[in-house]
């Protein structure tokens, strides 16, 4: 008989099941990210629009396979309408890449703000699940980000722009460990919005 590791099964890597793998994977894309966002300057507003959009399309793809594969829970419905806005999102920024940068800043401030409001509803009904906080966080965190942009759209240049989003990646990111963590401690945990 063989092992689960043979068999090549993740959830069989270290007793984590499925839901926590995903987690860690959706957690270590968007640390990645986030730390590309801060330490290379990114030279064009369409330089972040292009990183918005891959961290988008991950994103919703790791958020897509959670929603169907991970655990059952109160987050299911919101971990799936995340993923379809993320995917939106991103199918958004690749189909007009070359919007002008006031266009462009207007867009990702758009999608940071309803990414984060959905999280924010998803935490405060969510409220019995381990990392809520966590999620609650990160969501108030991209509506801060999104608001920074919309009053200042005009006048962001890219760096900065790169280091609002990837601090919202990163806040994110760490929301979704903390997820994993609860996860692996035996608590319920939950999608990335």
């Amino acid at each position: 008989m063989q092992s689960d590791t043979a068999q090549g099964r993740p959830e069989a890597l270290l007793g984590l099941d499925r839901g926590v793998w995903l987690l860690i994977a959706l957690a270590a894309w968007l640390y990645v990210l986030g730390m590309l966002a801060f330490f290379f300057p990114l030279p064009s507003h369409s330089a972040v629009a292009l990183l918005a959009g891959v961290g988008m399309a991950g994103g919703g793809v790791l958020q897509l396979l959670y929603a169907i594969a991970g655990p059952d829970g109160s987050f299911r419905p919101w971990s799936l309408l995340s993923a379809i806005l993320s995917l939106l999102g991103a199918v958004l920024i690749f189909a007009n890449p070359l919007w002008g940068a006031d266009a462009l800043m207007l867009l990702i401030a758009a999608l940071l703000l309803a990414g984060g409001t959905l999280r924010v509803m998803m935490a405060w009904l969510g409220r019995s699940e381990a990392c809520w906080r966590e999620i609650g966080f990160s969501g108030l965190v991209s509506i801060v980000m999104s608001g920074g942009l919309y009053l200042y759209a005009p006048d962001v240049a890219p760096t900065n722009l790169a280091m609002l989003l990837g601090f919202s990646f990163l806040s994110e990111g760490m929301a979704y460990s903390s997820c994993a963590i609860g996860r692996t401690s035996g608590a319920s945990g939950v999608a990335r919005t």
